[in-house]
């Protein structure tokens, strides 16, 4: 019986919505990181203004570049859109407008395509997490593994 509400608090806990209600730029606004950019490039540091204008500079062993531009934050209900432009050649794209939230501190964006989405109701994300927090995230980490190589 335990277990069985034990599993059930859980499931409630893993069903609630935790992505900010009416997201602001103040929100947004920052530097962020994110290992794994589109499971493309293996670094990307993602800075926005207090405009909500934002870019994405991504790393990797061959490239360091700007390689996407974001402007026109619009607030919505637990998620806001951006008009997001790659970058190719210093060129801007015609751009397009994607989604995005905050959620338990992380900044996500929607990538899915839209044919993708439909068919089988999947949704690809990339997400950031505040550069400010990652060295705190990684110390922790790196601190609880050198515990664990000694209690080994």
């Amino acid at each position: 019986m335990k277990y069985i509400l034990f599993t059930f608090i859980l499931f409630l806990a893993a069903c609630q919505d935790t992505r900010v209600k009416s997201p602001k730029i103040s929100d947004i606004k920052g530097t962020w990181e994110t290992l794994s950019v589109m499971q493309i490039l293996p670094y990307g540091l993602l800075e926005v203004n207090e405009k909500g204008e934002g870019s994405l500079i991504a790393v990797s062993e061959e490239i360091t570049a700007e390689v996407i531009r974001f402007h026109s934050f619009e607030s919505r209900d637990r998620e806001f859109r951006v008009v997001l432009h790659f970058l190719e050649d210093g060129e801007l794209d015609e751009g397009a407008v994607i989604t995005g939230s905050i959620d338990r501190g992380q900044l996500c964006f929607d990538i899915s395509e839209e044919e993708s989405e439909e068919e089988n109701n999947e949704r690809n994300w990339v997400c950031f997490t505040k550069h400010e927090k990652v060295d705190g995230f990684r110390e922790r980490a790196f601190e609880y593994l050198r515990n664990m190589n000694k209690n080994a």
